[in-house]
This record gives C-alpha cells, sequence and structure tokens, in this order.
C-alpha cells in the first residue's frame, strides 16, 4: 500500500490513536497475563509437585500393604515352600533389618522344580512312580543314564525306547503348562473381581453415560489406581516358580505395575463391545451397581469414552492411532493379556531370579500362542512385542493427563503475542 502525497511530497501514514490505544490495551492486558502466569507460575508447579508426590505415596502404600501382607502373614515363601524361622532380612520398606520368627525372611533364589529325578533305595522295586523326570531341560540321554543307573543292563537294553521317552516327556510339558496355565487364570479371575471400582468411579461413568460430559482426570486416575490394586492382589496370590526378596518385589511393583495398567485398555479396545468391556473392567460390586441403574441407560465403549478424555485432540488422535496399530485378534484373549501383565511385571534383566520367572512366563505365552493361534507364532509375537514397546507411551500420556489444559493456554497467548507483533 503506497503512501499518500500532497503537493508532491510523500506524507508519513500513522495510525490512528484509536488503533493506538486498541494495540496497547492489548499488550497491558497480555502483560498482565503475563504477570499473572509468572506470579501463580511457581504456586501451580507447587500443587502439582505436591499432587503428584500425594498420588506415589498412595501408590507406595498401597505396595506396601500387599508386600507386607504376603511376606508378614504367609506361613509359605513364593514358591510354595515353608519359611523358614529366625532368619534376618533388610525391610525395604522400613530400611531397617527386623527378625523373621515366625516368618522367614531370607528370600534366596532357588529355582523349585515341578518334579526331580527319583533314585528309589535298594530295598524299593522300579516302579513307574519311583521315576519321575525333572521338566525343566529335559533331555533324553540323561532320562537313560538315570535308568542305567536303577536297571540292570540287560534289562535296559529291553525297556528303553528313546522316542517313546522323547513323547512321553513333551506331552508331560505340556500337561504341566496347561495345568499351571489354569492356576493363573483361576487365580486372576478371583482376584479381579473381588475388588470394585466403588461408588464414585461407577456413578462418573453412568453421569457420563447420560450426559455424554467430558471426563475429569481424577476419573482415569482412580480408575488406574483400582486397577493396579487388583494386579498387587493377583500377583501376591501366585505360587511362583522361584523365590524374590522382598526388596525384588517392592521395585518391581514401583516400576512396572503403572505401564502393565495399561494392558487393560489395550485388551478393552480391542474388545470394540461395551458389554463385554463392562463385564472385564466391573467388580462384582460394581455389576451390581451397574445393572441397579435404569435399564434404558447404555454403556459407553473405550473408543466412544476416548473422545471425551480431558487431553488435547492431537494427543486424543496420537493415542487412537497407536491402539489401531495394535488391533489383533489375539489382544481379544484374556490370556494372553494375563500372561502379558505378568511378563511387564517381572521385567528386570538385573535380577537373574526375576528374569527366570520372566522368561518362564514367556515360554508359556509362546506354547499357548502355538496351540491357539490361527497365525504363525512368530508373527503374533511380533505384535505382543509391538506392543509392549506402546505401553510406556500410553503411561505417560495418563501421567500427564489434566495438565495439557494449561499448555494449550500457553499457546493461546502466544499466538495473541506473534498477532501484536506483526501488527
Amino acid at each position: 500500500m503506497s503512501s499518500p502525497t500532497v503537493c508532491g511530497a510523500i506524507v508519513e501514514q500513522k495510525p490512528r490513536d484509536s488503533v493506538l490505544m486498541k494495540i496497547e490495551n492489548i499488550q497491558e492486558e497480555d502483560t498482565a497475563t503475563d504477570d499473572w502466569i509468572e506470579v501463580n507460575k511457581d504456586v501451580k508447579t507447587q500443587v502439582k509437585i505436591e499432587e503428584l508426590q500425594a498420588e506415589d505415596k498412595l501408590n507406595q502404600e498401597l505396595i506396601f500393604r500387599y508386600i507386607h501382607k504376603k511376606f508378614n502373614t504367609k506361613k509359605r515363601d513364593w514358591t510354595g515352600t515353608v519359611k523358614k524361622l529366625n532368619v534376618i532380612e533388610e525391610d525395604p520398606l522400613e530400611g531397617t533389618s527386623r527378625g523373621t520368627d515366625p516368618v522367614n525372611r531370607q528370600r534366596k533364589s532357588v529355582i523349585v522344580k515341578h518334579c526331580s529325578v527319583k533314585v528309589p533305595l535298594k530295598s524299593e522295586q522300579f516302579t513307574e512312580e519311583t521315576l519321575m523326570i525333572n521338566d525343566e531341560d529335559i533331555d533324553a540321554e540323561d532320562v537313560i543314564d538315570t535308568i542305567c543307573k536303577i536297571l540292570p543292563a540287560e534289562v535296559v537294553k529291553l525297556v528303553i525306547d528313546i522316542p517313546a521317552i522323547n513323547e512321553m516327556c513333551t506331552n508331560y510339558l505340556v500337561l504341566e503348562d496347561k495345568s499351571h496355565l489354569e492356576v493363573i487364570k483361576v487365580t486372576f479371575e478371583k482376584a479381579w473381581k473381588e475388588i470394585s471400582h466403588g461408588e464414585r468411579i461407577m456413578n462418573d461413568y453412568i453421569n457420563f453415560c447420560q450426559t455424554k460430559k467430558e471426563f475429569s482426570s481424577d476419573f482415569f486416575h482412580l480408575a488406574n489406581r483400582q486397577y493396579r490394586e487388583r494386579f498387587l492382589n493377583f500377583i501376591c496370590s501366585l505360587q511362583l516358580s522361584e523365590d524374590i526378596s522382598m526388596a525384588s518385589a517392592y521395585n518391581l511393583f514401583k516400576e512396572n505395575l503403572g505401564v502393565a495398567e495399561m494392558l487393560i485398555y489395550v485388551h478393552t479396545f480391542n474388545l470394540s463391545n461395551w458389554a463385554l468391556e463392562l463385564d472385564f473392567v466391573l467388580g462384582e460390586k460394581d455389576m451390581e451397581q451397574w445393572k441397579a441403574q435404569d435399564a434404558n441407560i447404555s454403556g459407553m465403549s473405550v473408543t466412544m469414552m476416548m473422545q471425551f478424555m480431558p487431553l488435547l485432540e492431537e494427543t486424543k488422535m496420537e493415542m487412537y492411532t497407536q491402539l489401531m496399530d495394535i488391533t489383533m485378534p489375539i489382544f481379544k484373549d484374556r490370556t494372553v493379556i494375563i500372561l502379558m501383565v505378568l511378563i511387564t511385571v517381572f521385567d528386570n534383566e538385573s535380577d537373574e531370579s526375576v528374569k527366570r520367572i520372566k522368561n518362564g512366563f514367556l515360554t508359556l505365552l509362546k506354547r499357548y500362542l502355538k496351540e491357539h493361534t490361527k497365525n504363525n507364532v512368530d508373527f503374533d509375537m511380533q505384535n505382543v512385542i509391538k506392543c509392549f514397546n506402546t505401553l510406556p507411551k500410553f503411561y505417560k500420556i495418563f501421567k500427564e493427563m489434566g495438565k495439557e489444559p494449561e499448555k494449550s493456554k500457553h499457546n493461546i497467548i502466544s499466538c495473541r503475542k506473534s498477532i501484536i507483533q506483526r501488527c
């Protein structure tokens, strides 16, 4: 736009006073806003820190409660072995060494096998019961060597059938896996259902189904805390293949439970049916409350609930895209999810005992997929690994839920400043 001329002379064009006043008012308003932000920034930061500390404290207390219950009241350790008396072990929760009478607190990492080779005494006769085969690293030659020690050589030549022994060992392992897995599933269902979300969470959910108003961040934080307690209840009810110390258990729960919670959202997202989702996530009392409400109120799926999460739209889209990327038939299978929870919780490469426990659950998962999947096992395991890698991203989103509106406010103010500068 060219400047106006008067008698051929260029005259500098100045903004009108009203325009200048508006710009000054905007600048003063933004300065006041900036001052308000600076004044309240430290306060808000401190409040947020205190809120996070309070939440962490609640989570720690929850872990403490279950660990103390597991290690103080049980007469058997995590492998099912009877505890010894009068042993001293350091309590990681209190930072002190305590006597453990009448409960053993010394937790040596000793593998407990389902069975071992038993050689009969001379007075015993060889029977099928006197020869039990160790289910770990079974090798036909080892079995033959053991039999040779028990039976005369001429008898061994008649009874040894290597293919039959290999088949017997394989069948034994399959049966053992099925039995072990069934115990895990039954333990999970019992521990999962006996802890409910509570009336507050259920009332918020029912109100949402009626009004379709945005959830608060507290809704998801409280729900996730209940999932965490359910996992603690489940895992502390299991009998593991190896014993672990109180310190190891505490660190595992503290570091990995939050990430494991995200598998609940993976499973429910894959179900894509609100009735099936509610049947999974609700405890016994929750289900009673849901059935008691108006039958005309329909539930809402996780996919629908995601639209009303207190998150920025781009964050919702990011989360939805990642969930779509791991939408697979295997993640509808609750058994797969249960084993993935255990693999996630027992993830600590620096502890050999924990590492062996994790590998045991991985082996169970692979054998289960081999028997039940319609796909190639390697293909499904690749998807499982992809899911494992995605879980920390989901956990970060839930951890930061409730902070993003402040970021949005700062973005709006920044845009206004840029507009003024362009003027």
